[in-house]
C-alpha cells in the first residue's frame, strides 16, 4: 500500500517518464498506467492514490509492482536462448 507521506507521488504521466523506453524508444503510454491499475499485469495491479481527483502512484509502488511481475512471470533457461 502506498504511504503518500513517506513515497515519492507521481501522477501517470510522470511516472511514464520513471520507466524503461519500449523497443524503438517510446515510452509506455498513460493508459498501460491505467491498464495495469484496473486490470494488473500477471495478476499483480499496479498502487494507487487519488488526490485532488487525479490518479498518483509512487516511485516505490512501480518498484514493487516491477519485481512482483518479474518475480510472477516464467523462468528462463539456457534452452530458451539456444
Amino acid at each position: 500500500m502506498i504511504d503518500p507521506v513517506r513515497e515519492r507521488l507521481l501522477d501517470f504521466r510522470e511516472a511514464t517518464s520513471w520507466l524503461p523506453k519500449r523497443a524503438g524508444g517510446k515510452r509506455i503510454h498513460v493508459s498501460t498506467l491505467y491498464r495495469w491499475t484496473t486490470h494488473g499485469s500477471r495478476g499483480i495491479r499496479l498502487e494507487t492514490v487519488r488526490v485532488g481527483g487525479r490518479t498518483c502512484t509512487s516511485v516505490e509502488a512501480l518498484g514493487r509492482f516491477i519485481t512482483a511481475s518479474t518475480e510472477s512471470s516464467p523462468k528462463e533457461t539456457e534452452a530458451d536462448h539456444d
